[in-house]
């Protein structure tokens, strides 16, 4: 069976083109990352070697995805974890409707969180011998986006965020906590060092000490301003990590919330949104009681890391 489930938006659409014109296969390869392209020609392979019934179908099925997730303002994007508690709410048929509308991933990862009881309804849902009409599919869509922010661009550098994929999005988080960790450590004092240091496995010892060589050029400003906070974010955070992995994540959580200060409530929505739950909620709490704030300086390095990684 073709499957394009793991391709992205954007190379679905291109190997739809595809379908049009053999020819562009190589062409179609510059408009993708280096990292992506054998995963692509290796799909264009598959895709060439399809009857021409089997591209038709293909074809059909595959322009009704994209204006699904078009009609779905890009509710794909939304965390499972969220979806999925809205999606609990509904009745068999209604989350059966849903879940058929989005990608196979996005669904597979919303099934993994369902009860086994409520995975044992939806088989019995009768979805797929029910006719539904073109404005009864508008009512139901319509009925279940309601319940959250369009996560469309509104404008904006923070907004943004809300464009980053959900892998580049967790990066991104990682990325802020690990500079902040790596500049704090170069100024905090010994005993404090020692403390964070020995509360550490010694994989995760060697794994900070090669990430602190490999940043480079920091100016004693930045260093100023993370040995302030160090006390601060260690308080919230070194009863929670297991892992470098973990402290990363959840000194990241804290200035992304200090970043997310002041802005509209709609974009803090949405990139809410993008995290699991529990994460959310943390942020929402850093927001009702700020930590700390910070400099213009530092936002603006933050914006340009945003731009690097929404280009990757």
């Amino acid at each position: 069976m073709f499957s394009l489930t793991n391709l992205t938006e954007k190379e679905r659409s291109l190997q739809v083109l595809l379908v049009i014109e053999e020819k562009w296969c190589d062409e179609l390869l510059h408009y993708l990352p280096v990292n992506r392209e054998a995963i692509f020609k290796q799909q264009c392979d598959k895709l060439l070697n399809l009857s021409q019934d089997e591209r038709k179908r293909f074809l059909s099925e595959e322009l009704q995805y994209l204006q699904n997730q078009k009609k779905l303002f890009k509710i794909e994007e939304i965390h499972p974890t969220w979806l999925a508690k809205n999606l609990q709410k509904e009745r068999p048929f209604i989350i059966s409707f849903i879940l058929k509308h989005l990608p196979p991933n996005k669904r597979n990862d919303i099934l993994a969180i369902f009860s086994e009881k409520l995975k044992e309804n939806l088989s019995l849902s009768p979805l797929k011998s029910v006719n539904i009409s073109s404005e009864m599919s508008k009512i139901i869509r319509k009925k279940f986006e309601n319940r959250f922010i369009s996560m469309k661009n509104l404008g904006g550098k923070v907004s943004k965020i809300v464009l980053l994929k959900e892998e580049n999005f967790l990066k991104f988080i990682r990325e802020i906590g690990l500079r902040e960790v790596a500049r704090a450590i170069k100024g905090i004092n010994e005993n404090d060092w020692t403390q964070l240091y020995y509360s550490l496995h010694r994989k995760e010892r060697e794994e900070l000490s090669i990430k602190m060589r490999e940043l480079t050029q920091i100016d004693n400003e930045e260093i100023k301003f993370s040995q302030e906070r160090f006390g601060t974010w260690i308080t919230y955070v070194k009863k929670t990590f297991h892992q470098i992995e973990d402290l990363f994540k959840e000194v990241g959580l804290l200035i992304l919330s200090a970043l997310l200060l002041g802005e509209n409530k709609q974009v803090i929505t949405q990139i809410c949104q993008k995290l699991p739950i529990e994460d959310a909620e943390k942020i929402y709490l850093y927001l009702k009681e700020p930590k700390f704030t910070l400099a213009q300086q530092e936002k603006d390095k933050l914006y340009k890391l945003i731009e690097s990684v929404i280009e990757e």
